[in-house]
């Protein structure tokens, strides 16, 4: 069995920083506050110090007891964390020193490392033209073993991304309120896909993340006029004049981005595109900073 290169080790020690600070700490509030499928439930009062969070003020209980108190509340436990993750021909590309499966891969172990620690549920399907494994949702240590291996065999990497087919499957197989993340590159997407999101937006939390090569943004720079490239589908080799249609990938790449972000807005989901040359970690931490101002609007 062939198996990309993902070094779990490294993946856990470079992200050991978000759980001591998104996940560990009152940097971002409580853990569940950062998915909107979770649950807080009320428990009570207690006296608001500075510099707590002014938005946990509840103002007509301080007024009544003439003293500052916020509302506090317990975290539902056990939340459904499920991974729809693209295994398609192009993700296994790279002009950095990673694979897009690899980027993806640490990203995704990292993340449900997290997860289970905080004794969550987290389950997983690879899916491309068809739902190639699936792994439902569990605590259980051999999850994340599962997880590894299934991800780093490089025989469930093939064909197109039919994520409209996903989505359906998502919503007729999970629990509502699961928070559902996508991590694909969302290249050479069937029709479709917009209603299937829309559709399990309705029952689902849903995060996207965009995992890209720098040459799906812009094509590099090469002192040759003429460069031969390979479809990532068909195999089938593609004489290309760089000059005549930098410009036009590149645009197309920016518009292509834009309306992603267009449609997740509309489905209220949250998006988060990623680059294979720049490290996750930062751009993880903002995202999730992100999600919790939304939040506590």
């Amino acid at each position: 069995m062939r198996r990309l290169r993902i070094n779990v080790k490294s993946a856990l020690r470079a992200f050991e920083i978000t759980r001591k600070t998104v996940f560990g700490t009152e940097l971002l509030g409580n853990y569940q506050s950062l998915f909107r499928g979770a649950g807080l439930e009320f428990e009570g009062y207690t006296r608001y110090t500075p510099p707590e969070d002014s938005k946990l003020i509840d103002w007509k209980a301080s007024l009544k007891a003439n003293t500052l108190l916020k509302r506090e509340y317990a975290e539902e436990r056990n939340m459904n964390i499920f991974f729809l993750i693209g295994a398609t021909g192009s993700m296994i590309y790279t002009t950095t020193n990673k694979l897009k499966a690899e980027y993806a891969g640490e990203l995704i172990i990292s993340l449900t490392y997290v997860m289970m620690q905080k004794n969550d549920l987290v389950g997983f399907a690879l899916f491309n033209s068809k739902i190639e494994t699936l792994q439902p949702p569990s605590s259980k240590p051999p999850q994340f073993h599962k997880l590894i291996t299934s991800i780093s065999d490089t025989h469930h990497y093939r064909q197109n991304c039919n994520l409209t087919q996903a989505l359906n499957f998502a919503f007729e197989s999970l629990k509502p309120k699961t928070t559902l993340f996508i991590i694909s590159d969302f290249i050479n997407l069937t029709p479709g896909w917009e209603q299937a999101l829309k559709k399990a937006s309705s029952k689902f939390d849903i995060i996207g993340v965009i995992v890209r090569d720098p040459a799906d943004i812009a094509l590099p720079e090469t002192h040759t006029e003429l460069a031969t490239v390979r479809s990532a589908y068909s195999n089938r080799l593609i004489n290309v004049r760089l000059k005549s249609v930098r410009d036009k990938y590149e645009k197309h790449a920016k518009d292509q981005m834009l309306y992603f972000k267009k449609v997740f807005a509309e489905c209220n989901a949250d998006l988060l595109t990623l680059t294979t040359d720049k490290p996750f970690t930062p751009a993880v931490l903002n995202f999730f900073a992100m999600r919790k101002r939304k939040r506590w609007k």
